[in-house]
Formats: C-alpha cells, sequence, structure tokens
C-alpha cells in the first residue's frame, strides 16, 4: 500500500521528529510506502546543514520519497495562502507520478492542501487531526475565541472530517466531539484515538546512565506557547523552592525564552535557581534523567483534544509527572498508573499539598520502573500498530 504523507511541520522540527517521522518508519517496516511532503524553513534546508544530508540519506536508505517545499512566515495571510496553493499542487503532481492508495494528512493546513488531490484522484483522505487547531490558537490568545478566524478554522476543520474516510485525534474528549458531529450529521467515519506517543529508543538507558545533581531538579520541556499555564508553573516551583531550598528548575525549549525570564524576575526566586537550555532532541534524554520529575501545567477543562508529547518523553525518562486537574485523558492517564500528582489548583495551598505528595511519591522505591512501565504504553509502536489498523481497514475497503 502506498502512502502520500504530508505534513506543514518541517521534517527537521521537534514535532515531526517526535510525532511524525518515527509511525512512518514504523510503517515501513511493516511494508507500507510512504511518499513525504513537508515545508521546510531556509534554515533547515541549507545545503550545509548536517542534520538536513543526514536526514535526507536516511529516508532515502529507507525507500521514502521526500519532496519540501519552502515554509513562509511573511507576510502573514498571504505566506499562508501562497504556501497551500503550493502545497494542492505538489500534492496533486506528486498523486498523479506515486499513485498512492491513501493521502494522509497532519493537521489542518495539510488536509486542506491534501483535499484537491484526494476528491480528483478519489483516494482516501485519512485526516490527522490530532487537537484541535481553532481551539488551541483561541485559548493561546492568537485568534480571538468565537471570532471570525476561530469560527472559520473550526468549519474548515468539520469540512475535512466530513471528507476524510479516517479521523485521527489525541483523546476520547475529542473522539467523543466527533462522534457527536458525525451523528448529527449521519455520517461515520473510522476513528482512532491515538496520543502523542514516545519513541523509546530515544531514551533507551537514559534513566539508567542520567546522573542525578544534588538536590531536586524538576524540569519543563518544550513549547512556551500560551497553551500552557507558564506562569503558574513558574509560581508551583517558587512555592516548591520553599519547601525544598537549593532545589533547581531547568526549562529545555527551542522557544524564545523571554516569556519565563519575565515571570521569573517577577517571582522570588534566587538568581541561580532556573536554568534554560536551548537543546537538540538527542540532549533531551540525558537533561530530563538528571531531573527528580517532570512538570506540564494546562488550563483547567480546556484544549481537552490534547495528550501532550512531554508526558511521554518525562515517564521514558524514569521520572514521574506533575499535573493540574481538569487535564483529560492526561490526568487519567497519569493517575491511574500511578506516576504522577495533579495539583487541585492554583494557589499556595493546592501547590503545598501537591509537592507534598510528589515528595512522597519519589520516596516509592518503584516509582522509576512504573514511569517506564507507564511510558510503553505510549509508545511509538503501539500508536503505528493503529495507523497500520487504519491502513488495513482502508486496503480491504478498496478491495470490496
Amino acid at each position: 500500500m502506498k502512502i502520500l504523507y504530508i505534513s506543514y511541520n518541517g521534517i527537521l522540527e521537534p514535532l515531526f521528529q517526535s510525532q511524525g517521522l518515527p509511525y512512518i518508519m514504523a510503517a515501513r517496516k511493516k511494508g507500507y510506502d510512504f511518499s513525504i511532503l513537508t515545508f521546510e524553513t531556509a534554515e533547515n534546508t541549507g545545503k550545509c546543514n548536517p542534520l538536513f544530508l543526514k536526514m535526507r540519506d536516511k529516508l532515502s536508505e529507507a525507500g521514502i520519497a521526500w519532496r519540501y517545499l519552502r515554509f513562509h512566515r511573511r507576510p502573514g495571510f498571504f505566506a499562508k495562502a501562497y504556501d497551500l496553493i503550493a502545497g494542492i499542487v505538489t500534492s496533486l503532481i506528486i498523486s498523479a507520478e506515486a499513485k498512492p492508495d491513501a493521502i494522509q494528512a497532519r493537521g489542518l493546513f495539510s488536509a486542506l492542501a491534501a483535499l484537491p488531490a484526494s476528491f480528483i484522484t478519489r483516494k482516501p483522505l485519512i485526516f490527522d487531526t490530532r487537537s484541535k487547531l481553532s481551539e488551541a490558537y483561541a485559548i493561546s490568545g492568537k485568534w480571538k475565541k468565537g471570532g471570525v478566524v476561530s469560527r472559520s478554522m473550526g468549519f474548515l476543520e468539520d469540512r475535512c472530517v466530513c471528507s476524510a474516510k479516517a479521523v485521527v485525534c489525541e483523546t476520547t474528549d475529542h473522539r467523543t466531539e466527533i462522534e457527536e458531529f458525525l451523528s448529527r450529521n449521519k455520517m461515520k467515519k473510522h476513528l482512532e484515538v491515538i496520543p502523542c506517543c514516545v519513541d523509546l529508543e530515544r531514551f533507551k538507558g537514559a534513566a539508567d546512565t542520567g546522573k542525578k545533581g544534588p538536590g531536586f531538579v524538576i524540569s519543563y520541556l518544550g513549547s512556551l506557547s500560551g497553551w500552557y499555564c507558564l506562569k503558574e508553573t513558574v509560581s508551583f516551583f517558587e512555592e516548591m523552592n520553599k519547601v525544598l531550598p537549593g532545589s533547581r528548575m531547568i526549562f529545555l525549549t527551542k522557544d524564545d525564552p523571554g516569556v519565563i525570564v519575565k515571570y521569573i524576575k517577577e517571582s522570588a526566586l534566587p538568581g541561580n535557581a532556573v536554568e534554560i537550555f536551548g537543546v537538540s532532541p538527542d540532549s533531551v534524554p540525558r537533561h530530563l534523567a538528571s531531573s527528580s520529575a517532570g512538570i506540564v501545567f494546562k488550563y483547567p477543562d480546556q484544549r481537552l483534544s490534547s495528550f501532550p508529547i512531554k508526558i511521554g518523553e518525562y515517564l521514558a525518562s524514569g521520572i514521574p509527572v506533575v499535573i493540574n486537574r481538569g487535564m483529560g485523558d492526561a490526568e487519567d492517564f497519569i493517575l491511574d498508573n500511578g506516576v504522577g500528582v495533579a495539583v487541585d489548583g492554583f494557589d499556595e495551598g493546592a501547590f503545598s499539598k501537591g509537592i507534598a505528595a510528589l515528595r512522597s511519591l519519589l520516596g516509592e522505591e518503584d516509582i522509576r520502573g512504573r514511569c517506564l512501565l507507564a511510558a510503553q504504553k505510549l509508545s511509538v509502536e503501539t500508536g503505528a500498530r493503529k495507523y497500520i489498523n487504519i491502513y488495513e481497514s482502508i486496503a480491504k475497503g478498496a478491495r470490496r
């Protein structure tokens, strides 16, 4: 079976490296053929970029065809419109050349680029919607909630769901929402819930070789976008530093750290209590394994369509996770597996109880083993099997 895989994320970006490529490579080992179309920044595709050359060779050796288009940031709307038109045209060209049996699109933009090719060639579309873009951007403040842009994106997401043969989402809450939408429209689709999984090979041995420094260290990994409660994260550590003097916090991110620096300056934390590192994916396991715990706070009962990637990466490093109540599937998973604590709010009292619970959890002898066991439930192999279920279902339908 041949699949055209379209991603608006660049192939060297952390998101594609963790949530795109590992699934493709796992399915390729099972005999599935892929053609990949990505959108790349000028920095990523520089001919002297060793990572670019290494990735090109890696895909070629695996028998995977890769074509990329330039990702444009400016001027705003016109850049996106240009990228979309280029994506549509190139998807049609690749479909004519490679003759895929299905087109898989990761995210809304990719699905919009894939729709014409899917319609013209009559090949099924797999809409890998993951979390809801319209919801995420409204929460982060990029779009006004209920505004024209947010409602328009929500409408387009619904149209892509209607046009798809199969839909992938991250959480059961999102699946329920899609099922209700399909029921109202008297439609049925193949739905799969695939949370953000972790490539355990990247973290192999990290929990055993990671050197724990003196004192307590809590780490935050990944995006500094507006849908995470970063101010509350710093406030939690501020309270922890009072309870455990000398404790440290580490931020591992490729984003501009300005927002974190601002919150640190507004706090009463000692100047050397927080460190910020711009790290490569290869160094993440080492940093996390040297920590005592990982942390992620999200707005309670919002973005329930999302299961943060960082949770699986914390667990694969053998460290428990601090979250807040109201995180849906992520909260259920962490508490059901006994691999973290959930604070009841963002006030001083809730933080104090959460810190006490975390200290108690870290005192349990089998906590590292439980974290590693839970990480296996979020392995790329587990996610890949679900993608393969979709491919097999589509192949069976085509043979009828």
